[in-house]
Protein backbone atom coordinates (compact mmCIF):
# COMPACT_ATOMS: atom_id res chain seq x y z
CA UNK A 1 0.00 0.00 0.00
CA UNK A 2 1.68 3.67 -0.99
CA UNK A 3 2.38 5.74 1.36
CA UNK A 4 -0.03 9.21 1.62
CA UNK A 5 1.33 12.38 0.00
CA UNK A 6 -1.36 14.86 0.98
CA UNK A 7 -3.95 15.94 3.27
CA UNK A 8 -6.19 18.59 2.82
CA UNK A 9 -7.16 20.70 6.23
CA UNK A 10 -10.19 18.71 6.76
CA UNK A 11 -8.49 15.13 6.75
CA UNK A 12 -8.08 13.24 10.16
CA UNK A 13 -5.08 14.19 12.35
CA UNK A 14 -4.24 10.92 11.85
CA UNK A 15 -3.10 11.31 8.26
CA UNK A 16 -2.04 14.69 8.73
CA UNK A 17 0.55 13.52 11.13
CA UNK A 18 1.94 10.59 9.10
CA UNK A 19 2.89 12.66 6.63
CA UNK A 20 4.72 15.77 8.61
CA UNK A 21 6.20 13.10 10.40
CA UNK A 22 7.58 11.69 7.41
CA UNK A 23 8.98 15.49 6.43
CA UNK A 24 10.07 15.77 10.15
CA UNK A 25 12.69 12.68 9.42
CA UNK A 26 13.78 15.31 5.55
CA UNK A 27 17.31 16.93 7.58
CA UNK A 28 16.78 19.96 5.14
CA UNK A 29 12.86 19.93 5.90
CA UNK A 30 13.79 19.84 9.61
CA UNK A 31 16.02 22.49 9.13
CA UNK A 32 14.32 24.87 7.45
CA UNK A 33 11.55 24.30 9.92
CA UNK A 34 14.03 24.84 12.87
CA UNK A 35 15.51 28.21 11.53
CA UNK A 36 11.83 29.70 10.80
CA UNK A 37 10.60 28.92 14.18
CA UNK A 38 14.10 30.52 15.66
CA UNK A 39 14.55 33.64 13.39
CA UNK A 40 11.09 34.30 12.45
CA UNK A 41 8.76 36.88 13.26
CA UNK A 42 5.20 36.42 15.49
CA UNK A 43 2.57 38.32 14.90
CA UNK A 44 0.33 39.03 18.67
CA UNK A 45 1.13 34.92 19.02
CA UNK A 46 4.01 32.75 18.78
CA UNK A 47 4.07 31.75 15.07
CA UNK A 48 2.77 28.85 13.27
CA UNK A 49 6.27 27.66 12.53
CA UNK A 50 6.86 27.95 16.32
CA UNK A 51 4.35 26.53 17.32
CA UNK A 52 4.27 23.08 14.67
CA UNK A 53 8.35 23.11 15.55
CA UNK A 54 7.60 22.58 18.86
CA UNK A 55 4.92 20.30 18.22
CA UNK A 56 6.68 17.57 15.69
CA UNK A 57 9.93 18.06 18.27
CA UNK A 58 7.70 17.53 21.51
CA UNK A 59 6.39 14.24 20.35
CA UNK A 60 9.85 13.77 19.38
CA UNK A 61 10.81 13.88 23.27
CA UNK A 62 8.00 12.36 25.00
CA UNK A 63 8.85 9.73 22.92
CA UNK A 64 12.76 9.38 24.25
CA UNK A 65 10.74 9.85 27.80
CA UNK A 66 11.40 13.20 28.22
CA UNK A 67 8.99 14.76 31.23
CA UNK A 68 6.59 17.74 29.82
CA UNK A 69 8.56 20.29 32.13
CA UNK A 70 11.75 18.50 30.18
CA UNK A 71 10.09 19.10 26.97
CA UNK A 72 8.98 22.02 27.50
CA UNK A 73 12.55 23.85 28.81
CA UNK A 74 14.33 21.69 25.55
CA UNK A 75 11.63 23.91 23.39
CA UNK A 76 12.48 27.33 25.41
CA UNK A 77 16.17 26.69 24.94
CA UNK A 78 16.05 25.96 21.23
CA UNK A 79 13.45 28.31 19.68
CA UNK A 80 12.48 30.47 22.58
CA UNK A 81 8.75 29.16 23.15
CA UNK A 82 7.93 27.13 26.39
CA UNK A 83 4.56 25.45 25.84
CA UNK A 84 2.52 25.22 29.12
CA UNK A 85 2.15 21.69 30.40
CA UNK A 86 -1.23 22.03 29.26
CA UNK A 87 -0.79 22.90 25.84
CA UNK A 88 1.59 19.76 25.88
CA UNK A 89 -1.01 17.44 26.87
CA UNK A 90 -3.48 18.73 24.62
CA UNK A 91 -0.71 18.56 21.40
CA UNK A 92 0.02 14.81 22.42
CA UNK A 93 -3.19 13.71 22.88
CA UNK A 94 -4.64 15.00 19.93
CA UNK A 95 -7.24 17.09 21.85
CA UNK A 96 -5.91 20.30 19.22
CA UNK A 97 -2.78 20.46 17.37
CA UNK A 98 -1.20 23.23 15.38
CA UNK A 99 -1.67 20.90 12.56
CA UNK A 100 -5.70 21.85 13.38
CA UNK A 101 -6.46 23.99 10.15
CA UNK A 102 -3.47 23.13 7.91
CA UNK A 103 -3.04 21.22 4.66
CA UNK A 104 0.17 19.52 4.50
CA UNK A 105 2.19 17.21 1.96
CA UNK A 106 4.95 15.13 1.28
CA UNK A 107 7.64 17.89 0.24
CA UNK A 108 9.32 14.91 -1.78
CA UNK A 109 7.14 14.62 -4.31
CA UNK A 110 8.36 15.88 -7.45
CA UNK A 111 5.36 18.55 -7.85
CA UNK A 112 6.30 20.61 -4.99
CA UNK A 113 9.66 21.84 -6.92
CA UNK A 114 7.15 22.50 -9.78
CA UNK A 115 4.72 25.11 -8.14
CA UNK A 116 8.04 26.47 -6.35
CA UNK A 117 9.49 27.33 -9.31
CA UNK A 118 6.48 28.75 -11.10
CA UNK A 119 5.62 30.81 -8.52
CA UNK A 120 9.57 31.93 -7.73
CA UNK A 121 9.65 32.58 -11.38
CA UNK A 122 6.30 33.89 -12.75
CA UNK A 123 4.37 35.12 -9.31
CA UNK A 124 4.65 36.04 -5.77
CA UNK A 125 4.07 34.61 -2.26
CA UNK A 126 2.79 36.81 0.55
CA UNK A 127 1.54 36.42 4.40
CA UNK A 128 -0.98 38.28 5.70
CA UNK A 129 -2.86 38.39 9.16
CA UNK A 130 -6.39 38.32 9.44
CA UNK A 131 -8.12 38.32 12.80
CA UNK A 132 -5.07 37.22 14.43
CA UNK A 133 -4.63 34.27 12.04
CA UNK A 134 -1.88 34.15 9.87
CA UNK A 135 -2.79 33.57 6.25
CA UNK A 136 0.45 32.31 3.86
CA UNK A 137 -0.75 32.83 -0.45
CA UNK A 138 1.11 31.70 -3.00
CA UNK A 139 0.32 33.25 -6.56
CA UNK A 140 1.11 32.64 -10.52
CA UNK A 141 0.95 35.01 -12.50
CA UNK A 142 0.32 33.81 -16.14
CA UNK A 143 -1.26 34.05 -19.50
CA UNK A 144 -1.03 30.91 -20.75
CA UNK A 145 -3.84 28.76 -19.92
CA UNK A 146 -1.81 26.13 -20.39
CA UNK A 147 0.89 26.50 -17.73
CA UNK A 148 -2.00 27.49 -15.41
CA UNK A 149 -3.60 24.27 -16.13
CA UNK A 150 -0.31 22.25 -14.77
CA UNK A 151 -0.08 24.64 -11.37
CA UNK A 152 -3.38 23.51 -11.21
CA UNK A 153 -2.76 20.20 -11.50
CA UNK A 154 0.31 20.13 -9.53
CA UNK A 155 -1.62 22.09 -6.73
CA UNK A 156 -4.43 19.21 -6.73
CA UNK A 157 -2.26 16.61 -6.56
CA UNK A 158 -0.72 18.37 -3.20
CA UNK A 159 -3.59 18.77 -1.77
CA UNK A 160 -4.37 22.23 -2.41
CA UNK A 161 -7.01 24.30 -3.96
CA UNK A 162 -6.38 27.15 -6.41
CA UNK A 163 -8.54 30.14 -7.28
CA UNK A 164 -8.22 31.61 -10.37
CA UNK A 165 -9.06 34.97 -11.61
CA UNK A 166 -8.52 37.27 -14.54
CA UNK A 167 -6.99 40.60 -13.70
CA UNK A 168 -5.38 42.90 -16.33
CA UNK A 169 -5.27 40.15 -18.98
CA UNK A 170 -3.27 37.61 -16.76
CA UNK A 171 -4.82 35.05 -15.02
CA UNK A 172 -3.82 34.84 -11.22
CA UNK A 173 -3.83 31.56 -9.64
CA UNK A 174 -3.32 31.67 -5.64
CA UNK A 175 -3.33 28.72 -3.39
CA UNK A 176 -2.87 29.29 0.35
CA UNK A 177 -0.85 26.74 1.84
CA UNK A 178 1.18 27.50 5.14
CA UNK A 179 3.66 24.35 4.11
CA UNK A 180 4.45 25.36 1.26
CA UNK A 181 4.97 28.99 2.21
CA UNK A 182 7.60 27.91 4.20
CA UNK A 183 9.44 26.21 1.83
CA UNK A 184 8.82 29.45 -0.97
CA UNK A 185 10.32 31.64 1.63
CA UNK A 186 13.79 29.59 2.20
CA UNK A 187 13.41 27.49 -1.07
CA UNK A 188 17.33 28.59 -1.34
CA UNK A 189 18.04 26.08 1.85
CA UNK A 190 15.57 23.87 1.03
CA UNK A 191 15.92 23.27 -2.59
CA UNK A 192 19.89 23.10 -2.67
CA UNK A 193 19.23 19.73 -0.07
CA UNK A 194 16.07 18.08 -1.91
CA UNK A 195 16.20 15.00 -3.87
CA UNK A 196 16.74 15.07 -7.25
CA UNK A 197 13.49 15.04 -8.87
CA UNK A 198 12.59 17.93 -7.05
CA UNK A 199 15.66 20.02 -8.19
CA UNK A 200 14.76 19.23 -11.72
CA UNK A 201 11.05 20.38 -11.31
CA UNK A 202 11.46 23.32 -9.81
CA UNK A 203 14.33 23.98 -12.18
CA UNK A 204 11.65 23.45 -15.32
CA UNK A 205 9.48 25.60 -13.15
CA UNK A 206 11.63 28.51 -13.62
CA UNK A 207 12.43 27.78 -17.28
CA UNK A 208 8.69 27.75 -17.86
CA UNK A 209 7.87 30.82 -16.19
CA UNK A 210 10.77 32.73 -17.15
CA UNK A 211 13.05 31.04 -20.13
CA UNK A 212 12.93 29.54 -23.48
CA UNK A 213 14.59 27.02 -25.09
CA UNK A 214 16.61 27.00 -28.45
CA UNK A 215 20.26 26.12 -29.04
CA UNK A 216 20.46 27.24 -25.56
CA UNK A 217 18.42 27.06 -22.55
CA UNK A 218 18.10 30.43 -21.47
CA UNK A 219 16.40 31.63 -17.90
CA UNK A 220 15.66 35.46 -17.96
CA UNK A 221 14.76 37.25 -14.94
CA UNK A 222 15.50 40.80 -13.17
CA UNK A 223 15.31 39.27 -9.88
CA UNK A 224 19.00 38.86 -8.11
CA UNK A 225 18.02 39.94 -4.50
CA UNK A 226 15.53 37.18 -3.62
CA UNK A 227 18.28 34.65 -5.94
CA UNK A 228 15.51 32.77 -7.71
CA UNK A 229 17.99 31.80 -9.92
CA UNK A 230 21.24 31.26 -7.85
CA UNK A 231 20.66 27.75 -6.94
CA UNK A 232 19.93 26.76 -10.33
CA UNK A 233 24.02 25.97 -11.22
CA UNK A 234 24.39 24.15 -7.47
CA UNK A 235 20.96 22.27 -7.91
CA UNK A 236 22.47 20.91 -10.99
CA UNK A 237 25.02 19.36 -8.97
CA UNK A 238 28.45 19.94 -11.41
CA UNK A 239 27.02 17.10 -13.59
CA UNK A 240 25.71 17.37 -17.13
CA UNK A 241 24.54 21.16 -18.19
CA UNK A 242 26.54 23.97 -17.48
CA UNK A 243 25.34 27.22 -16.61
CA UNK A 244 26.23 30.97 -16.28
CA UNK A 245 24.78 34.18 -15.41
CA UNK A 246 25.25 37.58 -17.21
CA UNK A 247 24.02 40.84 -17.60
CA UNK A 248 22.70 42.48 -20.86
Amino acid sequence: MSEPIAAPRNAPLELKLRIMLRNWSYPEFREILYKEAKEGKDHRYFSVYKRLYAYLRASELRKQGLSYNEVAEAMRREVGFRPSKNMLSYWLRGIYTPLGNLSVFDVHQPEVGLVMGLILSDGSEYQYYHRCTAHAIGELINSDEGLLEMFRGACRKLGLSVYTRLKHKCWRAQTSSTLLYLLLKRFDEFIIKAPADVQWTFIRGLWLGDGHVGMKVVLINTDLSSGATWPTPSALGGCGPHSRIRGD
